[in-house]
């Protein structure tokens, strides 16, 4: 719903690969922004082979993931591919070269890989490789992941393409396209609204919502789900940030700050241990005192 902009660049994107031009496309944005219902836009009007393959969180950490997968689709969607087992070790330009050939011997092709920032690392290395070397070639490759990456891994265990240089060297450069997506105006929520059973929304409920969420059309959903619609329309003063806003807001700001050290005035003093006096020695003496407070943590 909305996003005629965006649809008509990718589209465009597509109608030049298909042209024998590869192109490779960023869509970033926050959960529930709309980018896969954006990506599947495009995919569902195209008459070549389409590969989706998407991230998960529990498999990030295990190399070849996701080009197990690509590999398996890919051998589908050519009569004569053979999957192959990928080796743990192999090298990510040697993996990657094997993908490239496969990409150009299917002919027109769209390959999307969705919730990138899930992507173990081996196989975005493979990727990228393969994508820097797609030129006069009838392939889309779409990567599609979350602003702010993964939180739920340490920073050094995530790929998160938004933040890597290499990565958007090639969606500035002459074959790549970058779309950031923001939250819908007012009046596309209106129309998202009615698309998904909540027809009684008004212009002035969309601008609370509007106001509420910043557009993002997944937490508008959870609202409408939410909360009784009179309450939307008539009711007054701000609406309740729907989890799924809370979360990102959080993750925004762990991103910002992803290292946040307690200032020594925040922290708890220690307790006071309870053992007894050392014979012979004052409570004020300096053996008594290092025996009574616990060592500081390391």
């Amino acid at each position: 719903m909305g996003r005629q902009n965006e649809v008509a660049v990718l589209r465009a994107a597509w109608q030049s690969a298909a042209g024998g031009s590869a192109r490779v496309v960023a869509i970033e944005g926050d959960p529930g922004i709309g980018k896969t219902a954006l990506v599947e836009t495009l995919l569902t009007g195209i008459s070549a082979p389409v590969v989706r393959v998407a991230g998960v969180s529990a498999d990030s950490k295990y190399p070849w993931r996701i080009l197990d997968e690509i590999t398996r689709r890919l051998a589908r969607a050519r009569p004569e591919g053979r999957p192959g087992s990928m080796d743990p070790l192999a090298s990510p330009s040697f993996v990657g070269q094997g993908l490239t050939e496969a990409l150009q011997a299917t002919g027109d092709v769209a390959l999307l890989v969705d919730d990138a920032q899930w992507a173990d690392r081996a196989s975005m290395a493979a990727l990228q490789y393969s994508a820097r070397r797609l030129r006069d070639d009838p392939v889309l490759l779409i990567l599609a992941y979350r602003r702010h990456g993964d939180d739920s891994q340490l920073e050094f265990q995530t790929v998160s393409p938004g933040l890597s240089k290499s990565w958007r060297q090639i969606f500035e450069g002459e074959h790549g396209l970058h779309l950031a997506l923001d939250g819908l105006p007012p009046e596309d929520l209106l129309r998202l609204a009615a698309a998904n059973g909540y027809p009684g929304l008004s212009p002035e409920g969309a601008g609370r919502l509007h106001e509420s969420t910043g557009g993002n059309p997944g937490h508008v959903l959870e609202l409408l789900a939410l909360l009784p619609m009179h309450s939307i329309v008539a009711g007054s003063g701000p609406l309740p940030a729907p989890r799924g806003l809370a979360h990102t807001i959080t993750l925004a700001s762990a991103s910002a700050s992803p290292r946040c050290a307690r200032s020594p005035a925040s922290r708890p003093p220690p307790r006071r241990s309870r053992r007894r006096s050392t014979p012979g020695c004052s409570p004020r003496c300096p053996e008594r005192a290092a025996a009574s407070w616990p060592s500081p943590r390391s």
